[in-house]
This record gives C-alpha cells, structure tokens and sequence, in this order.
C-alpha cells in the first residue's frame, strides 16, 4: 500500500513539473517576440512604455492596425498631419500600411 501510495504521489510531482515547464517555455517565447520587434526602423530601441529618445526629442511608436488612417492616429495622439509626415518620411513617400511603425511625436 506505501508503494502505491509513493508511485502516485511521484506521478502527481512529474506531472506539475512538466506543467510549470511548459509555462516557462511560453514566456520564454513571448520574450523572445518581444525582443525580436523591439527596434524600430529608425535602429533606436524603445523603453518600456514604447518612448524612443532622439536626443532631447522624445516618440511614441505606434505600429498601424488594420481600418486605421492618417485622420484617426493624429486625432488619437492630438497631432498635425504634418508633423507625422515630418517625422516619418518613409510614410510620406509609401503611405500608410498596415503593420507598418510610426514614430509619433510628444510634446
């Protein structure tokens, strides 16, 4: 009866060692994405809360969602037209994508 009693309880150990495992190995991925698209195209890193520091100028990075448009991010981040334009010259000359990363200025 103590045999049986043992070889479960070591069963019910493998089981929740391997379950913790398979959680680690999924943050570990998730960490892995996020390192992987944490530069911009403009080679700056973000911190945590995606502001990019040019100097004494500081961004937010947005990346574009589908249905988004030129209109709806300036008046998300309260912007001119013209300063997204300025600030991102590769929107300028190929328009706005989806998936595509804007710098968005801050005052």
């Amino acid at each position: 009866m103590k045999n049986i009693a043992l070889i479960i309880l070591l069963f019910s150990f493998c089981i929740k060692v391997s379950a913790q495992d398979k959680s680690r190995n999924q943050k570990k991925d998730k960490k892995t994405e996020l390192k992987k698209d944490t530069k911009t195209s403009s080679g700056f890193a973000p911190d945590s809360l995606f502001v990019i520091s040019k100097g004494d100028l500081r961004y937010i990075r947005h990346k574009v969602r589908k249905g988004e448009t030129v209109y709806s991010i300036t008046r998300f981040y309260n912007i001119e037209i013209e300063k997204l334009k300025r600030n991102n010259p590769e929107f300028e000359k190929k328009g706005l994508k989806e998936n595509q990363w804007l710098l968005i200025p801050i005052n």
